[in-house]
């Protein structure tokens, strides 16, 4: 198992664990997977947030997002307000500031391991954990490291549940993860989506207090 690294100081603490001071680049647990999709994305700035467009084939379904300004954000609101039915999905547990849930990843030699994946707005970071007690990082990366997420539609992971699937697309690598439901991933998706856009000078600023 390779170690974890960050990029920059990680100070944010949670009830159950203190995590020491260190230098981050992404938090890595397996080997890096190639991409099987060059598709770009772009982005757009406006007094309203900003707008992410990632070009697709004809057959995939476009992912378009315009964005509340990111300070003045509440994230369940904000997933609540795209339609999702959060009480309704067992999997996924939303707050003002979180989101948080179990998935499996696609680990060393591809095989699935269950995660506790945390987004945390507070710390800027998409992060998973052994179990929900969030006592050991195992992997994840700040906001300003992820450039794409998108649903697994063509089934780069040979799922048994493509629906369920998604990609996480960092500067690095490649996260793939399956929800419990199709309904648990599309709420993780804009989840990611709307904690990525966050404005860089407010994730140094955090880290500079």
């Amino acid at each position: 198992m390779s170690e974890c690294s960050f990029e920059g100081n990680f100070q944010g603490t949670n009830q159950n664990q203190s995590t020491p001071n260190r230098k981050i680049d992404e938090i890595t647990e397996s080997p890096s997977l190639k991409s099987e999709n060059r598709n770009s994305i772009q982005s757009e700035n406006s007094s309203e947030g900003a707008v992410v467009r990632r070009n697709m084939a004809k057959h995939q379904r476009p992912l378009t997002r315009y964005l509340p300004i990111f300070s003045e954000l509440n994230l369940r609101e904000h997933i609540e307000s795209a339609g999702h039915q959060i009480a309704l999905c067992p999997h996924v547990f939303v707050d003002q500031t979180t989101c948080k849930g179990y998935l499996h990843k696609i680990g060393n030699y591809f095989g699935w391991n269950k995660r506790w994946f945390v987004l945390d707005r507070e710390k800027r970071a998409f992060i998973y954990y052994t179990d929900k007690t969030e006592k050991k990082v195992r992997g994840g990366a700040y906001f300003s490291a992820i450039d794409e997420v998108y649903l697994d539609h063509l089934n780069v992971t040979k799922s048994n549940r493509p629906h369920s699937t998604f990609i996480v697309k960092t500067k690095k690598r490649l996260y793939h993860l399956q929800a419990p439901s199709d309904q648990a991933a599309r709420i993780w998706i804009d989840a990611i989506i709307t904690g990525a856009q966050g404005n860089l000078s407010e994730f140094y600023d955090y880290f500079n207090q």
